[in-house]
């Protein structure tokens, strides 16, 4: 029986983002094993699947506690049996391709998600993982994007040469799950902004928006799902989120395990992120017909096409997002039902999980 193992810095973002692939994987009767801080907690139980705990600080560069994490993950890589190991996000791939060092018998594949605060960030830890990056990513055999200008940076810094590298049309989204649900233009409108609490997704500049229509009295409900997400270095303050949470110009909707009927009860989905990989939320909105705003940045420019299915504005722009929330406002019913109709298509598409995971099996060879 063939075996693959996937590793994670975070057991929330492998159940929320990978667990189509891991199901789509053990439908096909591979053996599949999960590395990440706490994977034991999920409650999906397979005779097939092996869930393996790794310890790991997401945002931390204390040098023991890494090295320990580093140890470990030589240790879980030495004694598997796995032929192809696909390590997500910046730590696992870095710490999983250098722990590979002398293992020839796996196919080691690094997935870049996105490149978020290391690419965004200048200060300390932000180089550092640059640097790590370079160093590391000479140890996996491929290196897989999310979206093309992802995989043009790297190539331009020559952090890793263009035969290694491959771009997956994002992550997918199940479009029968995530089923067709427009919403017939009424007023408020609603806005939704679903996803983790974090300064680099834009939710300031959200909020700034929000504050503004609310000023005017212009007929618009501002909605915001998510997790307070304090151990990532771009999270809200504490006290940013218990205003949110106080908030009379926007909803604070909580944490939930199912965004659907959040999705399904709005006109709109908002995604003000300085840089994604391929948004996961904005693929689950648009394939339930959504009319979506974002920036005009790597990734979310992959999803949103201006005047298509929503439109794209500056990042880091508060002026630039209520330009566009504006636009959305001064559609007419007919053209806010076509938005939604071409998000849905467009995803049916090109981004389905069935697609991209017969895109996995196919170039992993497994």
């Amino acid at each position: 029986m063939k075996k693959i193992m996937l590793v994670s810095n975070n057991t929330w973002a492998l159940i929320q983002f990978r667990s189509e692939l891991i199901k789509y994987l053990l439908n096909l009767k591979y053996q599949v094993e999960l590395i990440s801080p706490g994977i034991e907690q999920w409650e999906l139980s397979e005779p097939n699947l092996i869930k393996t705990n790794w310890f790991l600080d997401q945002k931390g560069i204390n040098l023991i506690k890494e090295l320990k994490s580093f140890i470990k993950l030589r240790k879980i890589y030495s004694r598997s049996d796995a032929s192809i190991i696909l390590q997500y996000t910046i730590k696992p791939s870095i710490y999983g391709s250098l722990a590979r060092i002398g293992i020839s018998n796996k196919k080691v594949i690094s997935i870049i998600t996105g490149l978020g605060f290391v690419f965004i960030s200048n200060g300390f830890k932000a180089q550092l993982g640059r640097f790590l990056y370079r160093i590391s990513l000479k140890f996996s055999d491929e290196v897989w994007f999310l979206n093309n200008d992802d995989k043009e940076l790297f190539l331009k810094k020559n952090i890793i040469p263009e035969d290694k590298a491959f771009v997956l049309p994002g992550e997918g989204v199940n479009v029968e799950k995530f089923y067709y649900a427009p919403l017939a233009k009424t007023k408020p409108i609603k806005i939704l902004y679903f996803g983790r609490l974090l300064k680099d997704k834009g939710l300031i500049e959200y909020l700034n928006a929000a504050k503004y229509f609310n000023s005017i009295g212009d007929n618009v409900e501002f909605q915001v799902l998510g997790k307070f997400w304090e151990d990532n270095p771009s999270s809200i303050s504490k006290k940013e989120f218990d205003d949110l949470k106080q908030s009379t110009y926007v909803k604070y909707l909580g944490e939930t395990t199912d965004v659907r009927p959040y999705i399904e009860n709005v006109h709109v989905v908002c995604l003000p992120s300085y840089r994604e990989g391929v948004p996961v939320s904005l693929l689950e909105a648009a394939s339930m017909g959504k009319v979506l705003i974002a920036t005009d940045v790597p990734g979310c420019k992959d999803v949103v096409i201006n005047d298509v299915n929503g439109y794209l504005f500056e990042a880091k722009s508060t002026k630039s997002l209520i330009e566009a929330i504006n636009k959305v406002i001064e559609l007419n019913p007919q053209k806010t039902a076509d938005f939604g109709k071409n998000s849905r298509e467009m995803v049916v598409k090109n981004f389905s999980c069935q697609i991209v995971n017969d895109i996995i099996i196919k170039k992993t060879k497994i």
